[in-house]
Protein backbone atom coordinates (compact mmCIF):
# COMPACT_ATOMS: atom_id res chain seq x y z
CA UNK A 1 0.00 0.00 0.00
CA UNK A 2 0.59 3.74 -1.01
CA UNK A 3 1.87 5.77 2.02
CA UNK A 4 1.45 9.79 1.06
CA UNK A 5 3.27 12.39 2.67
CA UNK A 6 0.68 14.87 5.05
CA UNK A 7 0.86 18.52 3.37
CA UNK A 8 -0.52 21.14 5.81
CA UNK A 9 -1.17 24.73 3.93
CA UNK A 10 -1.45 27.65 5.94
CA UNK A 11 -3.92 30.28 4.79
CA UNK A 12 -0.82 32.06 2.83
CA UNK A 13 0.39 28.84 1.02
CA UNK A 14 -3.16 28.52 -0.04
CA UNK A 15 -3.21 32.05 -1.79
CA UNK A 16 -0.22 31.66 -3.16
CA UNK A 17 -1.10 28.15 -4.60
CA UNK A 18 -4.30 29.93 -5.70
CA UNK A 19 -2.30 32.94 -7.12
CA UNK A 20 -0.20 30.59 -8.92
CA UNK A 21 -2.96 28.31 -10.49
CA UNK A 22 -4.80 31.42 -11.70
CA UNK A 23 -1.07 32.87 -13.35
CA UNK A 24 -1.79 36.35 -11.62
CA UNK A 25 1.55 38.08 -11.46
CA UNK A 26 0.82 41.13 -9.98
CA UNK A 27 0.29 42.13 -6.34
CA UNK A 28 -2.88 43.33 -5.33
CA UNK A 29 -3.74 46.81 -5.12
CA UNK A 30 -3.29 48.26 -1.35
CA UNK A 31 -6.78 49.90 0.06
CA UNK A 32 -6.31 53.68 1.49
CA UNK A 33 -5.84 54.11 4.95
CA UNK A 34 -9.12 54.26 6.84
CA UNK A 35 -7.66 57.06 9.01
CA UNK A 36 -5.33 59.74 9.20
CA UNK A 37 -3.95 61.57 12.55
CA UNK A 38 -2.18 65.10 12.27
CA UNK A 39 -0.36 66.86 14.96
CA UNK A 40 0.06 63.35 17.20
CA UNK A 41 0.87 64.14 20.99
CA UNK A 42 3.24 61.77 22.54
CA UNK A 43 2.46 60.32 26.31
CA UNK A 44 5.56 62.31 27.57
CA UNK A 45 4.01 65.75 26.00
CA UNK A 46 0.74 64.95 28.21
CA UNK A 47 -0.51 67.45 31.10
CA UNK A 48 0.63 66.70 34.75
CA UNK A 49 -1.32 67.55 37.55
CA UNK A 50 0.29 67.25 40.88
CA UNK A 51 -1.89 67.77 43.89
CA UNK A 52 -0.65 69.12 47.17
CA UNK A 53 -1.37 67.22 50.41
CA UNK A 54 -4.27 69.60 51.36
CA UNK A 55 -5.36 69.26 48.25
CA UNK A 56 -5.13 65.41 48.53
CA UNK A 57 -7.10 65.81 52.08
CA UNK A 58 -9.82 67.78 50.82
CA UNK A 59 -10.74 65.56 48.07
CA UNK A 60 -10.64 62.64 50.26
CA UNK A 61 -8.08 61.05 48.19
CA UNK A 62 -5.50 57.91 49.38
CA UNK A 63 -3.90 55.42 48.57
CA UNK A 64 -3.28 51.65 49.35
CA UNK A 65 -1.54 49.19 48.92
CA UNK A 66 -3.70 46.20 46.91
CA UNK A 67 -3.76 42.98 48.61
CA UNK A 68 -4.95 39.29 47.93
CA UNK A 69 -7.43 38.14 50.54
CA UNK A 70 -10.38 36.31 50.92
CA UNK A 71 -13.67 37.74 51.07
CA UNK A 72 -17.21 36.04 52.18
CA UNK A 73 -20.22 36.92 50.79
CA UNK A 74 -23.25 37.64 52.31
CA UNK A 75 -26.99 37.51 52.26
CA UNK A 76 -29.38 40.09 53.04
CA UNK A 77 -33.12 38.35 54.60
CA UNK A 78 -36.14 39.19 56.93
CA UNK A 79 -35.82 37.95 60.63
CA UNK A 80 -38.34 37.94 63.76
CA UNK A 81 -36.62 39.28 67.23
CA UNK A 82 -38.53 36.90 69.55
CA UNK A 83 -38.15 35.86 73.65
CA UNK A 84 -35.87 33.33 73.89
CA UNK A 85 -36.99 29.80 74.92
CA UNK A 86 -37.50 29.53 78.13
CA UNK A 87 -36.72 33.13 79.04
CA UNK A 88 -40.36 33.56 80.85
CA UNK A 89 -41.43 32.56 84.21
CA UNK A 90 -45.45 32.16 85.00
CA UNK A 91 -45.68 32.68 88.78
CA UNK A 92 -48.84 30.85 90.46
CA UNK A 93 -50.39 31.01 93.86
CA UNK A 94 -48.70 28.74 96.12
CA UNK A 95 -51.90 28.09 98.35
CA UNK A 96 -55.16 29.22 98.00
CA UNK A 97 -55.96 32.52 99.38
CA UNK A 98 -56.46 36.30 98.93
CA UNK A 99 -54.13 38.73 97.29
CA UNK A 100 -53.39 42.03 98.75
CA UNK A 101 -51.04 44.63 97.38
CA UNK A 102 -48.75 47.52 99.00
CA UNK A 103 -49.28 50.06 96.20
CA UNK A 104 -50.47 50.22 92.76
CA UNK A 105 -49.06 47.29 90.49
CA UNK A 106 -46.88 47.76 87.68
CA UNK A 107 -49.03 47.61 84.66
CA UNK A 108 -47.65 44.48 81.62
CA UNK A 109 -45.17 45.93 79.42
CA UNK A 110 -43.27 47.90 82.24
CA UNK A 111 -39.94 46.55 83.66
CA UNK A 112 -39.19 44.71 86.82
CA UNK A 113 -36.40 43.94 89.32
CA UNK A 114 -35.37 40.95 90.89
CA UNK A 115 -37.37 40.07 94.40
CA UNK A 116 -39.78 43.15 93.74
CA UNK A 117 -42.44 42.66 95.72
CA UNK A 118 -45.76 41.82 93.53
CA UNK A 119 -48.53 40.28 96.32
CA UNK A 120 -49.09 39.82 99.60
CA UNK A 121 -51.19 36.63 99.73
CA UNK A 122 -53.47 35.75 102.72
CA UNK A 123 -54.02 32.14 102.55
CA UNK A 124 -57.70 30.97 103.46
CA UNK A 125 -56.53 28.54 106.17
CA UNK A 126 -53.19 27.91 107.74
CA UNK A 127 -52.01 24.72 105.18
CA UNK A 128 -49.00 26.00 104.76
CA UNK A 129 -47.44 22.41 105.40
CA UNK A 130 -50.10 20.50 103.13
CA UNK A 131 -49.43 23.21 100.52
CA UNK A 132 -45.99 22.46 100.52
CA UNK A 133 -46.94 18.35 100.48
CA UNK A 134 -48.90 19.52 97.36
CA UNK A 135 -45.96 21.50 95.67
CA UNK A 136 -43.41 18.51 95.97
CA UNK A 137 -45.60 15.95 94.85
CA UNK A 138 -46.19 18.31 91.89
CA UNK A 139 -42.86 18.35 91.38
CA UNK A 140 -41.89 14.42 91.49
CA UNK A 141 -44.96 14.01 88.86
CA UNK A 142 -43.38 16.87 86.93
CA UNK A 143 -39.83 15.05 87.11
CA UNK A 144 -41.64 11.77 86.39
CA UNK A 145 -43.15 12.48 83.17
CA UNK A 146 -40.05 14.76 81.85
CA UNK A 147 -37.22 11.93 82.33
CA UNK A 148 -40.09 9.56 80.79
CA UNK A 149 -40.45 12.08 77.92
CA UNK A 150 -36.47 12.41 77.55
CA UNK A 151 -36.59 8.70 77.20
CA UNK A 152 -39.17 8.48 74.33
CA UNK A 153 -36.68 11.43 72.21
CA UNK A 154 -34.36 9.39 72.98
CA UNK A 155 -35.39 6.25 71.54
CA UNK A 156 -36.81 8.03 68.91
CA UNK A 157 -33.73 9.74 67.57
CA UNK A 158 -32.04 6.32 67.58
CA UNK A 159 -34.93 4.87 65.34
CA UNK A 160 -34.21 7.42 63.05
CA UNK A 161 -30.58 7.32 63.09
CA UNK A 162 -30.91 3.52 62.50
CA UNK A 163 -33.40 4.29 59.79
CA UNK A 164 -36.16 2.29 61.35
CA UNK A 165 -37.81 5.50 62.89
CA UNK A 166 -39.25 8.77 60.96
CA UNK A 167 -38.44 12.46 61.61
CA UNK A 168 -41.94 13.32 62.57
CA UNK A 169 -41.74 11.34 65.48
CA UNK A 170 -38.47 12.94 66.78
CA UNK A 171 -40.47 16.38 66.12
CA UNK A 172 -43.04 14.92 68.15
CA UNK A 173 -40.88 13.30 70.85
CA UNK A 174 -38.96 16.98 70.95
CA UNK A 175 -42.19 18.88 71.63
CA UNK A 176 -43.47 16.30 74.03
CA UNK A 177 -39.90 16.98 76.06
CA UNK A 178 -40.66 20.71 75.31
CA UNK A 179 -44.14 20.73 77.53
CA UNK A 180 -42.42 18.65 79.93
CA UNK A 181 -39.69 21.01 80.89
CA UNK A 182 -42.00 23.52 81.45
CA UNK A 183 -44.56 21.81 83.26
CA UNK A 184 -41.17 20.37 85.83
CA UNK A 185 -40.36 24.25 85.85
CA UNK A 186 -43.84 25.25 86.52
CA UNK A 187 -43.59 23.02 89.48
CA UNK A 188 -40.53 23.75 91.07
CA UNK A 189 -41.31 27.46 90.87
CA UNK A 190 -44.17 26.49 92.87
CA UNK A 191 -42.48 24.41 95.00
CA UNK A 192 -40.15 27.27 95.43
CA UNK A 193 -42.06 29.73 95.99
CA UNK A 194 -43.89 27.39 99.40
CA UNK A 195 -40.59 26.97 100.74
CA UNK A 196 -39.25 30.33 100.99
CA UNK A 197 -42.88 32.09 101.59
CA UNK A 198 -43.20 34.21 104.01
CA UNK A 199 -45.92 32.37 105.57
CA UNK A 200 -46.57 34.03 108.89
CA UNK A 201 -50.11 36.11 110.21
CA UNK A 202 -49.54 39.18 107.68
CA UNK A 203 -49.39 36.58 104.89
CA UNK A 204 -47.21 35.02 102.04
CA UNK A 205 -44.57 37.83 99.95
CA UNK A 206 -44.96 36.63 96.48
CA UNK A 207 -41.89 38.57 94.77
CA UNK A 208 -40.25 38.57 90.76
CA UNK A 209 -38.45 35.45 90.29
CA UNK A 210 -35.83 37.52 87.96
CA UNK A 211 -35.73 40.74 86.31
CA UNK A 212 -37.24 41.43 82.93
CA UNK A 213 -40.25 42.65 81.47
CA UNK A 214 -43.92 42.20 82.83
CA UNK A 215 -45.69 40.61 80.30
CA UNK A 216 -48.83 39.63 81.65
CA UNK A 217 -50.73 40.10 85.02
CA UNK A 218 -53.39 37.38 85.60
CA UNK A 219 -54.87 38.76 88.78
CA UNK A 220 -56.17 41.51 90.98
CA UNK A 221 -55.99 43.35 94.49
CA UNK A 222 -58.40 41.76 96.67
CA UNK A 223 -58.40 38.91 94.43
CA UNK A 224 -59.21 35.05 96.05
CA UNK A 225 -57.36 32.71 93.72
CA UNK A 226 -56.75 28.61 94.03
CA UNK A 227 -53.50 27.32 94.59
CA UNK A 228 -51.96 27.10 91.57
CA UNK A 229 -53.17 29.75 89.96
CA UNK A 230 -51.24 31.80 87.51
CA UNK A 231 -50.94 35.27 88.89
CA UNK A 232 -48.10 37.43 86.33
CA UNK A 233 -45.59 36.22 83.87
CA UNK A 234 -41.88 37.86 83.74
CA UNK A 235 -40.29 37.39 81.07
CA UNK A 236 -36.28 38.04 80.29
CA UNK A 237 -35.25 40.50 77.14
CA UNK A 238 -31.27 41.19 77.78
CA UNK A 239 -30.67 37.96 75.49
CA UNK A 240 -33.16 37.45 72.21
CA UNK A 241 -33.18 35.21 69.42
CA UNK A 242 -33.44 36.06 66.32
CA UNK A 243 -35.47 33.92 63.78
CA UNK A 244 -34.43 34.01 60.58
CA UNK A 245 -36.56 31.97 57.55
CA UNK A 246 -34.86 30.63 54.90
CA UNK A 247 -35.69 28.97 51.36
CA UNK A 248 -34.99 25.35 51.49
CA UNK A 249 -33.53 25.41 48.20
CA UNK A 250 -31.16 28.64 49.68
CA UNK A 251 -30.20 26.78 52.97
CA UNK A 252 -26.86 24.77 51.26
CA UNK A 253 -25.83 28.18 50.69
CA UNK A 254 -25.53 29.38 54.28
CA UNK A 255 -23.37 28.48 56.98
CA UNK A 256 -25.35 27.80 59.75
CA UNK A 257 -22.31 28.27 62.13
CA UNK A 258 -21.12 31.75 61.32
CA UNK A 259 -22.18 34.78 62.79
CA UNK A 260 -25.18 37.12 61.48
CA UNK A 261 -25.32 41.09 61.28
CA UNK A 262 -28.63 42.31 62.57
CA UNK A 263 -30.00 45.47 61.14
CA UNK A 264 -32.95 47.55 61.75
CA UNK A 265 -35.91 47.72 58.56
CA UNK A 266 -34.95 50.35 56.33
CA UNK A 267 -30.99 50.67 57.08
CA UNK A 268 -28.44 51.35 54.65
CA UNK A 269 -26.93 49.11 53.36
CA UNK A 270 -23.38 49.38 55.27
CA UNK A 271 -25.31 49.88 58.67
CA UNK A 272 -23.11 48.80 60.93
CA UNK A 273 -25.76 46.17 62.56
CA UNK A 274 -25.10 43.99 65.90
CA UNK A 275 -23.85 40.66 65.88
CA UNK A 276 -25.87 37.42 66.33
CA UNK A 277 -24.52 34.47 67.26
CA UNK A 278 -25.92 31.23 66.17
CA UNK A 279 -27.57 28.60 68.25
CA UNK A 280 -28.80 25.32 68.16
CA UNK A 281 -32.43 25.57 68.84
CA UNK A 282 -35.18 22.95 68.56
CA UNK A 283 -35.06 22.23 63.81
CA UNK A 284 -39.18 24.33 62.87
CA UNK A 285 -39.73 24.75 59.30
CA UNK A 286 -42.64 25.93 57.42
CA UNK A 287 -44.12 23.67 54.79
CA UNK A 288 -46.21 26.68 53.08
CA UNK A 289 -43.57 28.64 52.15
CA UNK A 290 -40.75 25.82 51.85
CA UNK A 291 -38.69 27.36 54.31
CA UNK A 292 -36.27 26.50 57.04
CA UNK A 293 -35.31 28.54 60.08
CA UNK A 294 -32.11 29.48 61.81
CA UNK A 295 -32.12 30.26 65.02
CA UNK A 296 -29.30 33.39 66.62
CA UNK A 297 -29.14 34.96 69.86
CA UNK A 298 -28.52 38.62 70.06
CA UNK A 299 -27.44 40.34 73.59
CA UNK A 300 -30.12 43.30 74.30
CA UNK A 301 -28.75 45.54 76.76
CA UNK A 302 -31.11 48.05 78.59
CA UNK A 303 -34.27 46.40 76.35
CA UNK A 304 -33.60 48.45 73.21
CA UNK A 305 -35.14 45.73 70.79
CA UNK A 306 -38.82 44.37 71.05
CA UNK A 307 -39.67 41.08 71.12
CA UNK A 308 -42.66 39.87 69.42
CA UNK A 309 -43.60 36.42 71.52
CA UNK A 310 -41.69 33.36 72.96
CA UNK A 311 -39.97 30.61 71.10
CA UNK A 312 -41.25 27.69 71.55
CA UNK A 313 -39.14 24.51 73.39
Amino acid sequence: MTRYPLVVLTAAGIAATLAAACGTDAPPAASPAAVKVTSPVTEASLTTVTLTPEAEQRLGIVTVAIERRALSLTRTVGGEVMAAAGADTIVTAPVAGTLETSGALPAPGSTVTSGQAMFRLIPLSPSDRDGRVDAERAVGEATARQEAAASRLRRAQQLAADGAGSRRAVEESQESLGIANADLKAAQDRLALAERGNATSAGIVINTPHGGVLRALQASTGQTVAAGAPLFEVVRLDTLWVRVPLFSGEAPDVDPRAPARVVPLGAAADAPGVVARPIPAPPSADPGTAAVDLYFALSNPGSRLRASGSASG
